[in-house]
């Protein structure tokens, strides 16, 4: 469904009329029902902590020419949240008793965390150190996918596309060096459970840190699969 702000839309299966002498619901305080329950709902996610620190909620214009009965004591509640940390999210609110309704509120939902950005600017092929980040607070229902809030996750990882200073520094921008190199000799360990020899070869394609390669042996020319286990280092596993 699509949020317009503004607008609370009503099912039209659930929707009952009434009349005027019927108690109609008051909006305001309908509003607030549905912030309380949101609010419960993601501090149970975050923990109580958390939510205060780092969650922000606001719940969104519910019309108020909007006659629906009084049902304080019957609401019912379902969050739909939508993919990859949208800010925007609808509370569908029924009422359960005689008269039913159903409207869906827009909810605005904004968490905020430390986020891995760039210092400086970096270049396809840099590998980051601790000099090229810092931490940056944002609200990552805005942010987008893919940002980095474990500097672990980030250092030592080659860049793949240009990164201005103070931009977000995300998974998709990063891969992991290659260690080997195509045509580099490289020592080929074979492992038994009983045995270990070493001997040389030349890789065939560029490798990172635990990929499989394409090896040539150079002393029987015969082509392996090797896992690369170090700079210019590769293992063929044995049974």
């Amino acid at each position: 469904m699509t949020i317009r702000s503004g607008l609370a839309l009503i099912s039209t299966l659930l929707v009952a009329s009434i009349s005027q002498a019927d108690t109609v619901q008051d909006i305001e305080r309908l509003r607030q029902h549905v912030a309380a329950h949101t609010s419960s709902y993601y501090r149970s996610v975050y923990g109580e902590a958390d939510f205060k620190k780092n969650v922000q909620i606001n719940v969104g214009h519910i019309d108020s020419r909007l006659r629906l009965a009084q049902c304080d004591d019957n609401l019912t509640f379902k969050i739909h949240e939508p993919p990859h940390n949208a800010r925007n999210i609808t509370v569908k609110t029924s009422c359960t008793s005689e008269r039913r309704w159903t409207v869906y509120v827009p909810v605005s939902l904004d968490v905020y965390a430390e986020v891995v950005v760039a210092t400086r600017s970096l270049q396809r092929g840099d590998v980051l150190d601790e000099e090229d980040i810092e931490f940056k607070r944002m609200n990552t229902s805005s942010v987008g996918r893919g940002y980095i809030g474990d500097p672990s996750r980030a250092l030592g990882m080659e860049i793949k596309r240009p990164i201005k200073p103070g931009d977000v520094v995300r998974l998709p921008h990063l891969t992991r060096p290659d260690i080997v190199h195509k045509g580099q000799t490289v020592v080929v360990s074979t492992r038994s459970r009983f045995l270990k020899v070493e001997t040389s070869g030349v890789a065939l394609v560029d490798g990172h840190l635990g990929e499989r390669i394409r090896v040539k042996n150079e002393r029987s020319n015969r082509v392996v699969s090797a896992e690369v286990t170090a700079p210019g280092k590769v293992t063929v596993a044995t049974r």
